[in-house]
């Protein structure tokens, strides 16, 4: 886990722009004005997680990654946004975190990975702590 700075609500200015914008341009602005790229949310939780997991914009991953940040983080359960592309089945998402440097054979604790998430036989639920991943099939 990166050393971003860590707020305590559940979505930071970055991770809700993240999820809602598909112009690279509000990533920009919003980093330029002081926002961390690697920042967290309270359960560790990055805008590029959040990215990976609900916009498909590429652009945006893209914006995210060249303002620094980290392909590789992972949250307080472990998970990468390569692994929340892969649950989404965000091909272009997945292709771009992968060109990125982003680890393919990542693992949680639990020995999950990005293919595992990207197998449409399960599905990761994922939870608040105290609560882990459960896996659903």
């Amino acid at each position: 886990m990166s050393s971003g700075s860590r707020a305590a609500v559940l979505w930071t200015p970055l991770g809700q722009a993240a999820r809602q914008t598909d112009d690279p341009a509000v990533i920009g602005r919003l980093v330029r004005a002081g926002e961390d790229p690697n920042g967290r949310n309270r359960y560790g939780a990055t805008a590029l997680m959040y990215a990976a997991l609900s916009n498909s914009s590429v652009v945006v991953i893209q914006a995210l990654i060249a303002a620094g940040a980290d392909p590789n983080d992972a949250d307080d359960d472990e998970l990468t946004p390569l692994m929340y592309a892969a649950q989404e089945n965000t091909t272009e998402v997945v292709r771009a975190l992968l060109k990125a440097g982003a680890l393919p054979n990542a693992q949680t604790q639990y020995g999950w990975t990005a293919l595992m998430a990207a197998d449409r036989g399960h599905v990761f639920q994922f939870r608040p702590k105290p609560y882990q991943i459960q896996h659903i099939q």
